[in-house]
């Protein structure tokens, strides 16, 4: 998972897929999932927490 607490990003989920992401957006990524970011504000604050695979599983 990523969450864009502050600036924006630019944010590949595979090779060719991109995604912007503002202020307040979250992306779920799977797991094993190839995935990058460019930041494309002066500054940018994110977070990517580890989500456990019990919890993954029930969604």
């Amino acid at each position: 998972m990523v969450m864009i607490e502050v600036g924006q990003m630019h944010f590949w989920n595979n090779v060719t897929h991109q995604i912007k992401l503002e202020q307040g957006d979250k992306l779920l990524i799977p797991l094993g999932r190839l995935h990058g970011s460019v930041v494309l504000s002066g500054s940018c604050t994110y977070h990517q927490p580890i989500i456990p695979e019990e919890m993954y599983q029930r969604f």
